[in-house]
């Protein structure tokens, strides 16, 4: 035996066991692969730049969420002295 057919052995002998752990009605998948028959769209340049837009989007967006405290606090004040503002007539 080479280290290969050792190597499968040993995953069949892993599998088997593991499949022992669940009870009987669940131990073989009964699931049925769906393929995708849908073709992919075209790459073009502005595929692109639209990736790289949201990339930079991700990125400001997860600098942000690091400071949103501070930002939620800022605009619940914003939005209490505008509605006072309002209230007043100003």
């Amino acid at each position: 035996m080479d280290s290969t057919e050792i190597y499968e052995y040993f995953a069949d002998h892993l599998r088997s066991f593991t499949r022992l752990l669940f009870p009987e009605k669940q131990r073989l998948p009964r699931s049925v692969p769906v393929l995708n028959n849908r073709k992919s769209p075209p790459w073009t340049e502005e595929s692109s730049k639209t990736i790289l837009s949201r990339r930079s989007a991700s990125k400001i967006y997860q600098q942000c969420y690091r400071e949103f405290p501070f930002i939620q606090e800022s605009k619940s004040v914003s939005a209490l002295e505008l509605y006072i503002r309002l209230r007043r007539g100003n």
